[in-house]
């Protein structure tokens, strides 16, 4: 390939993306009504774009008209589907007369949802009864699958004993599930036993442990590290996890300055950035780990969602005071007591930093919410006051704080902000890409806002803060990415046993196979050998990305 061929390829990748900068307007928004309290958790869509959020609440919550679940004492969880134009399809509820969450959610391919929950001693999801073990102390984890209309296809509880606690959990592209949370005393997870020593007067032990799944529940393998001693200067934080189509997993975490231990082979820094920092480690689908990586500022600085794209890159948001360094790359805001927000993204398999963005603000900005689409186009949400910068580009609050949603290309170039638009504050806490190009977003508003045409009002009054779940019109997600070159290979059809034959591609471009869905089912380095070992008959999609940005792809058979 030329240069000038080259050069050209990128001038229209930078054109084409910058011509759909234009931001997307909300195509619907709703609230979730609750006169005191409610708390929205988790936040998915499937690939026919339904959006699917999880939470917990005390008083009556209103989910859509005529909608409402009342607590049966105590806490709730719930559950809630919408359909791509935002109607209530249907909600199912936790409910007992303890502490009953709805932790995370995991959309499947088939309109079903995973659920991850957490129960007192003893409550019920839909009609399926649960029961804590005895001495759990009123707090289980709970493992559920939901169908397309919200019946309990299977509820399990994972672990006996009363030292592991549940955080996040995932689901990779055939079934298998990975959940993730603070170990502080014995826990059984099918054949494996994990445990941490007693604490002594200095303080308690607490690990991190990671355990995986069969599709049909049984352990196939369980994991601990991270191990941080509280009552000295260790402190510890819950951690999120992300889990990919092949299966590796990505552990994020707030990490202690030096004061966590290893995760396997792998160590953070013995020295970090500063007070706190955000870290990432990851497993291999075998529970491996495979590398680390800190960074932050001297102040404390807070991880939040992390997300994978489809070309191989690996994205997490931040926020943090003054400045920050993550790899070889500095974010800096506008002082030392202003907190900024930041857009990170690295190479999935190294786990090398390749770009950072920061959002600002004129006291407070924040990055929170992170999801990507399969052609390495980066979303971003979270909130900004007075007058802000994101990208380039000025930003400017219409009352309190305002919710703030972007999109980044894969190069790092920012493409398009939209925003609310209210008196109070505003904060996007929840972001995630499904079929058709939907973008859906959940977060918090008080008294009113605007989303668009869309108003909503808080049940509890003008001081009161209420969850709403909304959804951007963003383009269709094209058949075929845009400016690409077609990518030859042989042969097509092809065998799940057949080794494909590529041509030689520049170095560092990434192949990445698809389903017919647009799930992400391979992602590797471009090599002239390409092997279709264990997948399973239908259409897919093969692209090719090359580091500056050029791009190949072709459609497949598999027989």
């Amino acid at each position: 390939m030329s240069t000038l061929s080259t050069l050209c390829a990128g001038i229209l990748a930078l054109a084409a993306f910058s011509a759909r900068a234009q931001a997307p307007a909300w195509s619907w928004a709703t609230s979730l009504g609750s006169a005191v309290s409610a708390t929205q958790q988790a936040l998915v869509v499937d690939a026919a774009g339904n959006t699917y959020v999880g939470g917990y609440f005390t008083t009556p919550l209103t989910l859509g008209p005529g909608a409402v679940l009342t607590s049966q004492g105590g806490i709730d969880g719930f559950v809630a589907k919408y359909s791509p134009t935002g109607t209530l399809l249907w909600a199912s509820q936790l409910a007992g007369t303890g502490s009953d969450r709805i932790l995370r959610l995991a959309a499947d391919a088939s309109g079903g949802v995973y659920v991850l929950g957490a129960f007192g001693t003893a409550t019920q999801l839909g009609t399926v009864p649960l029961t804590a073990a005895p001495g759990s102390g009123g707090v289980a984890t709970l493992l559920a699958k939901l169908d397309a209309q919200g019946q309990p296809q299977w509820v399990r509880q994972p672990n006996t004993g009363v030292g592991a606690s549940a955080a996040d959990f995932g689901v990779d592209a055939s079934g298998n599930a990975y959940l993730t949370g603070v170990l502080s005393g014995s826990a059984t997870f099918g054949a494996f036993t994990l445990n941490v020593p007693v604490g002594n007067s200095t303080g308690n032990y607490f690990d991190r442990f990671l355990v995986k799944f069969d599709p049909q529940g049984t352990a196939l393998w369980a994991r601990q590290g991270g191990r941080v001693q509280l009552g000295t200067a260790g402190r510890f934080y819950f951690q999120k996890l992300l889990v990919g189509p092949s299966g590796d997993a990505y552990l994020t975490i707030f990490a202690n300055a030096g004061s966590s231990g290893p995760f396997g082979s792998v160590s953070l820094p013995a020295a970090g950035a500063g007070d706190f920092d955000a870290a990432i480690v990851k497993y291999d689908a075998q529970g491996t780990a495979q590398w680390a990586q800190q960074g932050g500022g001297a102040g404390a600085d807070r991880i939040g969602d992390a997300a994978l794209d489809g070309t191989g890159r690996l994205g997490f948001a931040v926020e943090f005071p003054g400045s920050a360094t993550f790899g070889g790359v500095t974010l800096t805001g506008p002082g030392p007591g202003t907190l900024t927000g930041g857009l990170v993204v690295l190479d999935a398999a190294t786990g090398t930093v390749q770009w950072a963005r920061a959002l600002t603000g004129t006291s407070t900005a924040r990055l929170i919410a992170l999801s990507a689409d399969a052609q390495g186009t980066w979303y971003v949400g979270g909130s900004f006051d007075g007058t802000g910068a994101l990208g380039g580009r000025q930003l400017t609050s219409t009352g309190g704080t305002d919710a703030v949603v972007a999109s980044f290309s894969a190069q790092g170039m920012l493409g398009w902000v939209q925003q609310s638009a209210g008196a109070g504050n505003e904060a996007a806490f929840y972001l995630a890409i499904g079929g058709g190009g939907r973008l859906s977003v959940g977060g918090v508003f008080t008294g009113t806002t605007q989303l668009s045409t869309f108003g909503l009002t808080a049940q509890g009054g003008a001081a009161a803060a209420d969850i709403f779940v909304a959804q951007l019109a963003t383009a269709p997600l094209a058949t075929r990415p845009l400016n690409t070159a077609p990518l030859a290979f042989y042969p097509n059809p092809a065998l799940n046993t057949t080794i494909l034959a590529l041509p030689k591609l520049p170095a560092g471009t990434r192949l990445a196979l698809r389903d017919a869905l647009g799930r992400t089912v391979r992602n590797e380095p471009a090599r002239v050998a390409l092997p279709l070992t264990n997948l399973a008959p239908g259409l897919y999609s093969l692209q090719a990305i090359a580091p500056n940005g050029q791009q190949w792809f072709a459609k497949l058979t598999v027989e």
